[in-house]
């Protein structure tokens, strides 16, 4: 068909075919497409209609993006007139060797952590109050990309980044994935919390000079406390020393209402608020539901312990 075609156009628009077709080959050509054409490695002198049929001649594939390959140009003669055996009576000149270089997006450590970096900034909006920052990444050797439009994807290998001892780079030319890379790294994150400011023995109920704010890396802590104002009152699971940081596991909130002790019962509806006396049946936290018998009515009903002798019935 190709060589159908190219005799029409000789026919059509040249005086003499030897006279009309000049292929000057280039010495050097910058690429970007994934194909070599001719009129990216030579110029042509011919009729408008067949320089446009010739210009877009698929000669073979480009080398990889920012590579460089040195073809001979006899070699080239060879391809194109075994597309188009019809072009023999061209005129061939230029250089005798061809050195064709493909453009690309050169992407290396720099770049990579200026992605990492302005994700890392995206993902903070989840962790207030908390710094994080990279460590111990290891990158891999710089490559090079096909031209076109750039895009690149983060995945980390945890959801919860402070866990995460990687992360997965995908990176997307034109919409198409041409490059799929792991760097390993973990994020450390840094919060102020609650620490001890001296040590306390076991059991003690901290008061509110016992608590103070300092900054520490809470990757392996496990539920700290931000607010020193929820641990007045709790109880030391353990003895602590000063500047040991306080988490839930060592603190435990002690019962207000203990088992036998008179509380009062409130009951609350829209504006309608009683209130009765009554007997707890088992020791109870604020939140918790306990069991209390109504001292007027000797009946045994359940309800939260909202403060110290306070109880309020739940529907």
């Amino acid at each position: 068909m190709k060589s159908w075609l190219s005799c029409i156009l000789l026919l059509l628009f040249s005086t003499g075919a030897a006279q009309a077709l000049t292929i000057d080959w280039r010495q050097r050509a910058i690429i970007d497409g994934s194909e070599l054409t001719l009129g990216e490695i030579a110029d042509i002198e011919a009729d408008r209609n067949m320089k446009a049929y010739l210009e877009n001649l698929r000669l073979g594939p480009a080398p990889r993006p920012g590579q460089e390959v040195r073809i001979d140009s006899l070699e080239l003669r060879q391809r194109l007139l075994q597309i188009d055996p019809d072009l023999s009576g061209s005129v061939f000149t230029g250089a005798d060797v061809v050195v064709v270089k493909r453009g690309g997006i050169r992407v290396g450590t720099e770049r990579l952590r200026r992605i990492l970096d302005d994700y890392l900034v995206k993902q903070s909006r989840n962790y207030p109050g908390v710094r994080l920052s990279f460590q111990n990444l290891q990158f891999p050797p710089p490559f090079v990309l096909p031209r076109g439009e750039l895009r690149s994807e983060v995945r980390p290998s945890d959801p919860d980044l402070l866990k995460t001892r990687s992360f997965n780079l995908i990176f997307r030319v034109n919409g198409r994935v041409e490059r799929n890379l792991t760097v390993r790294g973990e994020v450390v994150g840094r919060a102020r919390v609650a620490v001890l400011t001296r040590d306390l023995p076991r059991g003690t109920l901290l008061g509110a000079d016992d608590v103070t704010l300092a900054e520490r890396e809470i990757n392996r802590l496990h539920q700290p406390f931000f607010q020193m104002e929820e641990l007045p009152g709790k109880k030391l699971k353990r003895s602590l020393r000063r500047g040991d940081v306080l988490t839930h596991g060592v603190v435990a909130t002690p019962p207000v209402v203990r088992r036998g002790q008179p509380v009062t019962i409130v009951l609350r509806s829209g504006a309608l608020s009683l209130s009765a006396k009554g007997i707890a049946k088992r020791d109870g936290k604020p939140g918790e539901t306990i069991p209390v018998r109504n001292i007027g009515s000797q009946k045994i009903i359940l309800c939260r312990v909202t403060g110290p002798g306070q109880v309020r019935v739940e529907f």
